[in-house]
């Protein structure tokens, strides 16, 4: 959290930009967005794939836990009516805070700041909790050991 509030490079990348782009292309074969949709996206950063889906689904909840990724987020959803930026609590598990259901649930290059598996496991029960009939999740960009290169 304290790393992402003090970002000043990563918001403002065209590579988070180019990211969102390739993540769309990639995951809807698979998740098949659609009009009808409600999503719930946490770790929104500083919204580009919020900006992408808005016209594409129903609606949009943009959630994350650094205060500077939901402000980013929403000068950069301003002018879309269907998104909604909110700051996750400080249990960043818990979806239900936000009193509504959803059809979709994107989780994106976030699991691997968890603490533990524990804690991926409560955001799947808690997202659960909130879906509506015949809700789909993706979680990706799950973590791998690599190399410098690997990373780099």
């Amino acid at each position: 959290m304290e790393y992402w509030d003090r970002d000043n490079f990563w918001f403002q990348s065209e590579l988070l930009k180019v990211n969102a782009r390739l993540f769309l292309e990639k995951a809807d074969p698979i998740v098949h967005f659609n009009r009808t949709d409600s999503v719930l996206n946490v770790g929104c950063g500083p919204g580009f794939l919020e900006k992408l889906l808005a016209p594409r689904v129903e609606s949009v909840w943009a959630v994350d836990v650094s205060q500077q990724a939901v402000q980013e987020c929403q000068k950069n959803c301003q002018g879309y009516q269907n998104v909604t930026v909110r700051l996750l609590g400080s249990d960043y598990t818990d979806l239900s805070m936000f009193g509504r259901r959803f059809s979709l649930f994107l989780c994106v290059s976030v699991v691997q700041y968890y603490e533990d598996i524990g804690e991926l496991e409560t955001l799947i029960r808690s997202a659960h909790r909130i879906a509506l009939p015949g809700a789909r999740m993706l979680i990706a960009d799950l973590p791998q050991k690599r190399g410098a290169l690997g990373f780099a």
